[in-house]
């Protein structure tokens, strides 16, 4: 586990929203996660635009976290984030990792909700 492993556990809503209120685009990394990949170019999102939507969520878009990733291999063991937000009229369903000492932010997942598919 990192160092700051319990430190990110006890990160709370709002401490996660003043940090990415002051993401900027050197700080946003995405993951190759396929659907995200394919989220992105089919809606032709820009990174610009991709940070200006991680800064706009707020605690009405919150699901749930920080919780245990269940990948820990990947990005040092550090909890996950989820968010349910409308992109152009869908909800997308948002997974993010907030690395709190150097301010940057991986998205994990960015997709169109599966709830929504499923109950269409």
């Amino acid at each position: 586990m990192s160092d700051n492993y319990e430190k990110d556990m006890a990160l709370t809503l709002q401490e996660l929203l003043e940090l990415i209120s002051h993401l900027d685009v050197s700080k946003l990394e995405v993951s190759s996660y396929e659907k995200t990949i394919a989220f992105i170019e089919t809606n032709k999102i820009s990174k610009e635009k991709l940070v200006d939507f991680v800064k706009s969520l707020d605690e009405s878009n919150y699901i749930m976290g920080p919780v245990p990733d269940n990948k820990p291999s990947l990005s040092r063991n550090k909890p996950v984030w989820v968010f349910k937000k409308y992109w152009d009229g869908k909800r997308v369903y948002i997974k993010i990792k907030m690395f709190i000492t150097v301010h940057r932010v991986l998205l994990l997942s960015l997709h169109e909700d599966e709830e929504d598919i499923v109950h269409a």
